[in-house]
Order: structure tokens, then sequence, then C-alpha cells
């Protein structure tokens, strides 16, 4: 629309005049927005790789760590209690169940007429006990009555069959916990009075002990053939 005016040959002017103010001036063209350049499509690459970023951001949020010892775990094993004493310089270790006392050696009376390695009997709390000295019985020198020590032993019952004796030894050293699994064959095979009746070795501490089969050592011929053998 021009903005000049142009008067009318005839016709009234203040008319005229009157609708020309009162009509708005022609609104100005719109500036046209510049276009917005959308971003590239990423490519295929990086989508991948903004994934795995964010499933691995995902699983490290969603797990919580667990406190692991490095060390391989080792399911307990069973352990029976053993007491461990010393003999002519080796150890050895019975079951605590075999086992009733232990002390300083009482008096011993002589009996006649039995190998050298059954010392005597004595009386203890009312009851006459033989007593077997394990180093005159592996063929050494005998246990000093002075400085050795008693185990009083007994063999498991077996319905009216007991049997208990005293065993004299060089000390009691410990009563210790050893597992089953830790009692192994002897690496090598065993000699003397005592090898049949030895099931196995282990380590306690930092000494190799043998286990001793007390119900078999107390059961066998040579023992029980002075079960009713009395001092004179």
């Amino acid at each position: 629309m021009d903005d000049h005016l142009s008067l009318p040959a005839d016709g009234d002017v203040d008319a005229l005049l009157d609708d020309w103010l009162a009509t708005p001036p022609p609104a100005a063209d719109a500036a046209t927005p510049p276009p917005v350049e959308e971003p590239a499509p990423p490519s295929r690459l990086s989508d991948a790789a903004t994934l795995l970023e964010a499933l691995a951001d995902d699983a490290a949020a969603a797990v919580v760590p667990l406190a692991t010892d490095s060390a391989p775990r080792r399911v307990a094993a069973r352990a029976d209690r053993h007491v461990v004493f010393t003999s002519a310089g080796s150890a050895y270790a019975v079951l605590e169940t075999s086992v009733t006392e232990a002390g300083r050696i009482p008096k011993i009376t002589r009996v006649p007429r039995v190998p050298e390695w059954v010392r005597g009997v004595t009386s203890l709390r009312g009851e006459v006990l033989s007593v077997l000295d394990l180093r005159l019985f592996l063929g050494l020198e005998p246990t000093s009555l002075h400085t050795g020590r008693l185990l009083v032993v007994r063999l498991t019952p077996r319905e009216d069959d007991e049997l208990s004796l005293g065993l004299l030894v060089d000390s009691v050293d410990q009563i210790a916990s050893v597992p089953r699994d830790d009692v192994r064959p002897p690496a090598s095979p065993l000699e003397g009075a005592l090898a049949p009746f030895v099931t196995g070795v282990a380590r306690v501490g930092e000494r190799l002990v043998a286990a001793l089969d007390l119900d078999a050592l107390l059961g066998s011929a040579d023992i029980r053939q002075f079960d009713d053998r009395k001092p004179e």
C-alpha cells in the first residue's frame, strides 16, 4: 500500500482523511529466522560406544562389590583332640578320649615273670593298673621314674570288655586338635614294636607326630596276656 495519500477529484476530503488516519500502518515484514542446523546423526560406531558406556555405567551403579578373600577357601575338616607326648625323642599322639589322666609316676610294685617292659603294677584311686614302659617296649633304656610321666589310658569299652593301664612316657606335652585329613600315611614303612599301631603321621606345630591307635595296642596279644596278673 502506498504511504502517500492521493486526493480524489471530488468527494469529502475530511472523511477521506479520517479514514486514512484510522487505518493502521502496514506491519513490517517479520524477519525470517535463520535456519536451524540440525546436528548430523552420530555414526554407528559412536552409538555403539555410547551404549556400551551407558551399560557399563548402569552395571557399575547397580552392582555393589563384595569383599572377597583372595585366598582360596578351605572347607573345614573334622578334627579330633589328641594328647601329644614324647618318648625316646619321638612325639606321639593318642585320642584324648583314650586318656583318663596324666601325672607324676606313683610307686610301682614289681611283678615277676613278665617281660621287662612291664614295670609292674600300681594302685591309683583304688584301681590296680599294670604299668607299661614305652621305652622298654621299643627296646630302649627305661623311662626315668623321677622325670617321666604316667598316662592312664583305657581301651574303648566294648560290652563288658574294659582295660586300663599306665603308660610310662618321658613327657606329656600338650592337647592338640588334629584334623583327620592331616593324618597321612608315613612316607616310608615303619619298623619296631609300635609300627603295627601307628595309623599315620601329622604335623602339630613344628613337629611331626605319630598317631597311635591305642585300642589296637591295648587289644594286642602282648598286652592282654597280663590283664589278670597281680603282684606277689
